[in-house]
C-alpha cells in the first residue's frame, strides 16, 4: 500500500475496514495478526483507536485532518526510518495518542503542523506546546501537573530530571518591593516566589563558570553573556502578567 492515497469516499471507506477489522469486537473476529504497510500514504481522518496491530508502517505517511490512535496497542510501529531525517510521518491536523502502546521514541521525529489539540505524543513537542499554551491557562495546580507530565516524556526518567520535575512549579509572585501589585505568572522554584526567568537574569554577568570553561575554552565572556541573556528572555516570554 505504498504511496496510497485514502483520500476519496471509497479510499476511505478501505481505510475505515482496515481499522474497524484491527479493533477488538464480540460481534466479529479482528485480524490481531496484521502487518499494515501505509509507509507514504496520504491518510485522511485516520482512527485507529483502540485497533491492535502486529505491525504497523506509517514511514513518510501524510496524515491530514484528524487522526487518532488513542489506546491502540502494536507489537512494532514504526513512523520514520531509524537515523535519518528523510521518511518522517507528518500529521497536519488535531492528533490524539492518549493511552496508546508505543515506546518512549516512537514518534520523535514525527513532524506535527498543528500545535494546537496535539496529545500524548510522549515527545519534547508535547513539553513545547504546553510551555506555549501556559499563559493562556490561569490554574496553577493544573499548568503545573501538565509541565510535570510533558517534562517526564520529554526527557529520560533519570534520578536528576525526576528530581527537577519536583522542584519546578507554575504560580504567580508578588511584582518588586516598589510595585507589588506587578504579579507575574509563570515556572518558578516550588515553595517560593522565585521564577526561573529572575534566577536565569541574576546568572547573566556572572563569569563564565570554570567547568564551562574548561569544556569550552574558547568560549568569551561576552558569547557566555548573549547565552545566558537569551535564556532568560525565552523564560520570560513565557510568562504571564
Amino acid at each position: 500500500m505504498a504511496g496510497s492515497i485514502f483520500a476519496g469516499r471509497g479510499e476511505r471507506e478501505a481505510q475505515r475496514l482496515l481499522t474497524d477489522r484491527t479493533l477488538p469486537s464480540a460481534n466479529r473476529p479482528i485480524w490481531e495478526d496484521m502487518h499494515l504497510r501505509l509507509s507514504g500514504a496520504t491518510l485522511i481522518d485516520f482512527d485507529a483507536s483502540g485497533c491492535r496491530l502486529a505491525h504497523g508502517d506509517f514511514t513518510g505517511t501524510q496524515f491530514h485532518g484528524s487522526t487518532t490512535f488513542a489506546g491502540a496497542s502494536f507489537g512494532d510501529v514504526s513512523f520514520n526510518l531509524p537515523y535519518a531525517r528523510d521518511g518522517r510521518a507528518s500529521f497536519h491536523g488535531p492528533a490524539d495518542f492518549s493511552d496508546a502502546r508505543l515506546s518512549r521514541w516512537t514518534l520523535r521525529h514525527c513532524l506535527f503542523h498543528t500545535d494546537d489539540s496535539v496529545r500524548a505524543t510522549g515527545t519534547s513537542q508535547d513539553l513545547v506546546r504546553m510551555l506555549l499554551g501556559a499563559r493562556g491557562t490561569s490554574d496553577s495546580a493544573v499548568l503545573t501537573t501538565r509541565f510535570r507530565e510533558a517534562l517526564r516524556s520529554a526527557g529520560s526518567e533519570t534520578p536528576d530530571n525526576l528530581a527537577c520535575v519536583q522542584r519546578l512549579e507554575y504560580g504567580t509572585v508578588p511584582g518588586p518591593p516598589y510595585a507589588p501589585e506587578r504579579e507575574r505568572s509563570g515556572l518558578k522554584i516550588a515553595g517560593t516566589d522565585l521564577l526561573v526567568s529572575d534566577l536565569a537574569w541574576r546568572i547573566e554577568d556572572t563569569p563564565v563558570p570554570a567547568t564551562v570553561a574548561d569544556d569550552h575554552p574558547g568560549l568569551t565572556a561576552e558569547q557566555w553573556s548573549a547565552a545566558t541573556r537569551v535564556i532568560t528572555l525565552l523564560l520570560g516570554a513565557l510568562e504571564a502578567d
